[in-house]
């Protein structure tokens, strides 16, 4: 996940979720995906961070997860 993003300008968020992407995508072990991107000031992207952990969750106990 990547916090903080309220404290950056469009532009130059989009380059440094570019650049933290790359770097993590050269780590072993990582699955692939995308990061979520979440700011606790304006709320963006909480929801989206919220539905994320529930749909683990359930995957992870083995229950039928449905994708809304």
């Amino acid at each position: 996940m990547i916090n903080k993003a309220d404290l950056l300008e469009p532009r130059a968020l989009a380059q440094s979720c570019e650049l933290i992407r790359r770097k993590v995508a050269q780590r072993p072990g990582y699955a692939g995906g995308d990061l979520p991107i979440c700011s606790a000031r304006n709320a963006a992207g909480i929801a989206s961070l919220w539905h994320r952990m529930r749909l683990g969750v359930l995957h992870r106990k083995g229950e039928l997860v449905q994708v809304c």
